[in-house]
């Protein structure tokens, strides 16, 4: 698991609330997580309470707070998912980061940044969703042998650990050596693999932390490896023996490798002391974060998320409860102490570190002294928990945190993805690197009403160009299948009024006043490939009878605000996607309509299908066309009889209407939609490529796609190729 399920489990308040409450009893109304009571004209401040005063007739101090800086990071790297520090050997702080995509990168941090020095590829790394390089330790005598454990995917259905040896000087590393490799032949998606991996202090023990690849009941299998917490002793040669210590060693049900079982998702975690802590990763209901010190314990799934309940009774090892735990919504009081937090149901718990008392360089005054910091990366809270357990509470905000780390200057540093979910084909904020400075709480941002003339007005951004922080009233989503626009990034917004959007059957009831946000992203100003600069942000506002009103921002160059276009034409923007040269067009209103209101949808990606897993098919390659087809075409080809709306693409449909028919219309004479076993002889293929103008096919889609989605074609053409030919 690296940063959140699949969007369609997981993107936002209604997807976990309204599949629990509309599986059995129909249509239900949306819990309050995607709530603005105040509505959108009004939306709620912070309650007037006059502040304490104290004996002295003044006012305290106001809270401590950690405000994370944004430290330059050269090549600013997307996708970062942990980090460590180098052993000092000078006077040189240098660091090892490793990103979901495969690389190993290489910085020495001074007072300009993170200076990169060199940059691997690890190989072999299988990058999918979750999937990917996820992890790093060093080994307890780097300084001298310079080795470095990674865990990452082997497959699909494994992932495990690998040792390489990295050459300080030279900045490379060798052929990777297999430690260890876990995985379910059943695994149904790349999620729940290798987490948090690390050396117990002065020891050759490494522990990793292991998700149940999606097959819930082998946690709670002692003699299996997936949803565990393994130890093992890595051979010199490659491979590994059990830790001593282990559950084995009383029990014989226990696999040796085995020393606690019962997690699902463990994406973070780390040993302190003699005690593991994990931030373990729910389903559908709660986050948690637990505590393990003792052989064969049970943390629960798949009997419980959260504190545990009657379904454990019958568990004959030491159930562990959680140290605590949150739901998944944004009246939580852990959502509420932060005036950042993004309300999501994109959760990931996870523990970042444990900042040691006294320490002779503290840079935070005591205020972090024995805490273990904690948090919800796609909430964004960061929390302080004593360890002692009479101290919770909120402390700072990061959004999509992925690691941290004490650095040898005594500064807390964190490293964060780039956005909380994982997703194919898309380009990703920077994945940023911090540093955490003591400051005091801010204050809760508000917003006005309307389309202001600039962004800024409307409060989504207040750290801009830094665009992660965003207030609470507005929630973060992710179409599982998004709509491909020319390779831009997207970040998307949902602020919404009274009780929020009621599900009634596939479709989502949306209130009169919800504001939709969508900001695209293009590489940065030097062209540095995912590196996220802010170009335009779209603004609709849902009216009376299901009509809907545009407004259309464009950036400046230095991402720190962004001016209300008329819309009376497009705007063609010049920008970089991945290092190629795009002429991006911003569309006019009539632009907007023509794919908003070309079928019965307005709102796009904002519906079941896209955020509650509505999409199936027993084939996962078919799964993802049935997707596609549904992100990209199904707004104009959705079979409603509207003057724009053409035949029916929905999953529900597309197999029917595509396989050996005819097309119709304007291109009828062109020949058939799909031809199994020939994607070049296919109709849909040809238009996803461009279109042919000799043969009278327009392009699709025509709008915003200068530039192809050459890996959603290349799938569509494998699955084409593999389909049956029934004449045959």
């Amino acid at each position: 698991m690296l940063l959140g399920e699949r969007p369609g489990v997981l993107a936002i308040a209604i997807a976990s609330l309204l599949v629990v409450a509309c599986r059995d009893s129909g249509p239900s109304r949306v819990d309050a997580s995607l709530r603005n009571d105040g509505g959108v004209d009004a939306p709620p401040d912070a309650p007037e309470t006059p502040p304490d005063v104290g004996p002295d007739g003044e006012a305290p101090p106001p809270p401590r707070w950690l405000d994370f800086e944004r430290i330059a990071f050269e090549g600013e790297p997307a996708q970062v998912t942990d980090f460590v520090f180098l052993p000092r050997m000078d006077a040189d702080s240098e660091l090892l980061t490793v990103t979901r995509d495969g690389r190993l990168l290489h910085h020495r941090l001074d007072e300009a940044g993170a200076v990169l020095l060199a940059e691997s590829n690890v190989p072999d790394v299988h990058v999918d969703l979750d999937c990917g390089l996820i992890s790093i330790a060093l080994d307890p005598d780097f300084i001298d042998n310079e080795r470095v454990f990674l865990g990452h995917c082997f497959s699909r259905n494994e992932s495990g650990i690998v040792r390489v040896t990295f050459d300080r000087d030279a900045g490379t590393i060798d052929t990777p050596v297999e430690i260890l490799r876990v995985g379910h032949p059943e695994a149904t998606q790349p999620w729940h693999n290798v987490g948090a991996i690390g050396f117990e202090p002065d020891s050759n023990v490494l522990f990793a932390f292991f998700g149940d690849k999606t097959i819930a009941a082998s946690a709670e299998d002692p003699a299996s490896l997936t949803g565990k917490l393994l130890r093992i002793v890595p051979r010199d040669e490659g491979g590994h023996d059990p830790a001593p210590g282990n559950a084995a060693e009383s029990d014989e049900r226990f696999h040796p490798n085995v020393f606690a079982y019962g997690l699902r998702s463990p994406w973070k975690g780390l040993f302190h002391e003699g005690r593991y802590f994990v931030g373990d990763v729910g389903n559908l209901r709660r986050e948690e974060v637990s505590e393990i010190d003792a052989p064969t314990s049970f943390l629960g799934w798949p009997r419980a998320e959260g504190p545990c309940n009657d379904r454990c009774a019958d568990v004959d090892d030491p159930v562990i409860e959680p140290l605590v735990s949150w739901d998944r919504s944004s009246t939580h009081p852990y959502a509420l102490d932060d005036p950042y937090a993004t309300s999501s149901t994109a959760h990931v718990a996870y523990v970042g570190l444990v900042h040691p008392r006294e320490a002779d360089d503290d840079r935070y005054e005591g205020f972090l002294d024995d805490a273990l910091l904690y948090g919800d990366a796609c909430v964004g809270f960061v929390r302080a928990l004593g360890l002692d357990g009479e101290r919770d509470e909120s402390i700072g905000h990061l959004f999509g945190a992925s690691a941290y780390r004490r650095g040898p200057d005594g500064y807390v540093y964190a490293t964060s993805f780039g956005r909380c979910t994982s997703t194919r084909d898309s380009v990703y904020t920077p994945g940023g690197f911090w540093r955490a400075r003591l400051s005091e709480r801010p204050t809760v941002v508000t917003r006005p009403s309307g389309f202001p003339e600039r962004l800024s007005e409307l409060g989504l951004y207040p750290d801009a160009p830094e665009l992660t922080n965003t207030p609470t009233w507005a929630t973060f989503f992710e179409p599982e299948f998004p709509l491909h626009t020319n390779g831009l990034g997207k970040i998307r917004h949902v602020v919404t009024v009274g009780d929020g959007p009621r599900r009634v059957g596939d479709r989502y009831e949306i209130q009169v006043g919800t504001l939709f946000f969508k900001t695209f992203l293009a590489d940065g100003p030097d062209g540095a490939d995912g590196a996220g600069r802010p170009i335009e942000t779209r603004v609709i506002r849902v009216e009376e009878d299901g009509a809907v009103s545009y407004a259309g921002y464009q950036w400046n160059a230095e991402g720190t605000d962004a001016t209300r276009l008329s819309l009376d034409a497009p705007v063609e923007v010049a920008v970089q996607v991945r290092g190629v040269a795009v002429t991006h067009s911003i569309p006019s209103g009539g632009e907007c309509a023509s794919c908003h209101e070309a079928g019965a949808r307005r709102i796009l990606g904002f519906d079941p299908y896209q955020l509650e897993d509505l999409v199936a098919h027993e084939d996962d390659d078919t799964r993802d066309v049935l997707g596609w087809a549904y992100g990209n075409c199904v707004h104009c080809h959705d079979g409603s009889g509207g003057p724009m709306a053409s035949f029916s693409m929905h999953p529900n449909d597309f197999l029917d209407r595509t396989i050996d028919r005819p097309t119709e219309g304007s291109a009828s004479g062109l020949g058939v939609r799909i031809v199994p076993g020939d994607p070049d002889a296919s109709a849909l293929v040809i238009a996803v490529e461009g279109g042919d103008e000799a043969r009278g096919l327009q392009a699709m889609p025509p709008l915003g796609v200068q530039v192809r989605d050459e890996a959603a074609i290349a799938r569509l053409r494998a699955w084409i190729a593999e389909l049956p030919d029934d004449e045959e």
